[in-house]
């Protein structure tokens, strides 16, 4: 992906849902960036499949919609009760990515932000802010399997092939 098609965050509409616990976040010079809207857009057809907007309109071929899946626990509750370290625990905890690696936040067809997945570990409920509605996070390298669903009603699931380690 281009570098020109980042945004950092700051320099988007999108900064109020981040500014006060980006500047205290641990790892912040890891950053937020906002894809351009086209960048996004070519994202979303490249992982998810043409004409949809939205994880509620994935078309049948899409391989998420296919996916096997499995809940890794839940993430509503601690969001309502501002009880962050429960997710990052349940996440770092079940889900076998590097905290180097970048995933796409993908909320929509036109809205993706970039990020590492240690830094989306300490500010998942900012982007539960922007987007609770079954936003698909997936690691940036397409190479890499699997992805993350955050359900309306509060579930976290894996999907696809992503390593995932059993609860304790």
């Amino acid at each position: 992906m281009r570098e020109d098609a980042r945004i950092p965050v700051a320099k988007s509409e999108f900064f109020e849902f981040f500014e006060e616990s980006l500047a205290a976040a641990e790892h912040a010079e890891d950053g937020v960036f906002v894809l351009r809207s086209d960048a996004a857009a070519d994202v979303w057809v490249r992982r998810f499949g043409e004409g949809s907007t939205t994880y509620f309109n994935l078309p049948d071929s899409s391989w998420v919609v296919r996916a096997d899946r499995q809940s890794v626990g839940h993430w509503l509750e601690s969001f309502n009760d501002g009880e962050t370290e429960t997710v990052h625990g349940i996440l770092s905890g079940a889900i076998g990515w590097s905290p180097q690696e970048r995933v796409l936040f993908c909320a929509r067809r036109n809205s993706v932000l970039s990020i590492t997945w240690r830094l989306f570990l300490s500010l998942w409920d900012c982007f539960l802010a922007f987007e609770d509605d079954c936003p698909i996070v997936v690691p940036e390298r397409s190479g890499i399997p699997g992805a993350i669903i955050f359900t309306p009603l509060g579930e976290i699931r894996a999907y696809g092939s992503i390593q995932t380690y059993p609860r304790v």
